[in-house]
């Protein structure tokens, strides 16, 4: 018994040893730039960083404790909401921020004032509220859901808009009714897929036709084929390179590119633009708490 706890003992301090030997030679490549302030701790601070960034263990920590809540609890860091099937969703899609209602008013206070502004420079405004992934796709949510206020957003939301005579895309039908289809979103992703986008841009197009701002130039959208896509979500999920096998499969997408049709390529660019879009990549349901040109309810 004696024997047994004392090679223990030196099986532990060796492998101690030979993570400390590892992570000294690994620290030994740390250059200061010069402009760490010693007397403030600047210097000791970017050290830090450094050995943390190389310390031989930190990844295979991480890469195990995230496994462990993975495998174990259904769980994956801050900041994503594990569903079924392989389904992950942002966490903000279901996280509810102090004063949210009286935030909602504000902002939609915000659009009705952009909207008036825009109008007395003669220029039409159609706002596309963009549908949360956990609306369009509730059937793959597991026990987390989303709360009592984000359930009605949409519809308020829309109905606000209604009421102080903005334009409004509806995006929510045709993502819901495309994904008999094809999928309208990512699943790994807090993106539309390609079909999904262009479900949306049709529905935006055709709010805008009803306002007479459209362009007379026409266009093409030609496919490139299939590929891998690693979604922005399995970020919130480090298992690699230990323990990648646990990742949900990573999404295939038909990658598309829409360019200017060759048979009015030349007066398409002389012309002005007639109609501008803008709006963040990707955003979550937010009960318009923060001021984005695009926002999902």
């Amino acid at each position: 018994m004696r024997r047994a706890t004392t090679l223990n003992a030196v099986f532990f301090a060796a492998f101690v040893l030979v993570i400390a030997m590892a992570a000294l030679v690994r620290a030994w490549g740390f250059r200061p730039d010069g402009n760490e302030d010693v007397l403030r701790g600047k210097l000791a601070h970017s050290f830090e960083s450094h050995y943390d960034k190389v310390f031989p263990a930190r990844t295979f920590g991480v890469a195990l404790w995230a496994a462990i809540d993975y495998a174990l609890f259904h769980e994956g860091r801050p900041g994503v909401v594990l569903g079924r099937d392989g389904w992950l969703y942002t966490d903000e899609e279901f996280n509810v921020g102090d004063g949210a209602a009286r935030d909602l008013d504000r902002n939609l206070a915000l659009v009705d004032w952009v909207h008036r502004e825009l109008g007395k420079r003669g220029i039409a405004l159609v706002v596309a509220v963009v549908p949360a992934k956990a609306r369009v796709y509730a059937e793959h949510l597991d026990r987390r859901k989303p709360p009592e206020i984000h359930r009605e957003l949409y519809a308020d939301v829309e109905s606000a808009l209604s009421a102080d005579g903005i334009a409004s895309a509806k995006l929510l039908a045709p993502l819901e009714d495309g994904k008999s289809s094809e999928p309208t979103y990512l699943r790994t992703d807090t993106h539309w897929t390609p079909y999904g986008a262009a479900l949306a841009a049709t529905a935006i197009a055709e709010s805008a036709a009803k306002l007479d701002v459209g362009s007379e130039a026409s266009y093409r959208t030609v496919t490139d084929g299939a590929r891998t896509h690693r979604g922005d979500l399995l970020n919130f999920l480090p298992f690699d390179p230990y323990f990648a096998f646990l990742l949900p499969p990573p999404d295939t997408v038909e990658t598309t590119r829409t360019e200017a049709d060759g048979g009015v390529q030349g007066r398409a660019e002389t012309r002005s633009a007639a109609c501008a879009g803008s709006g963040s990549a990707s955003s979550a349901e937010t009960s318009l708490r923060r001021l984005r040109p695009t926002t999902r309810c």
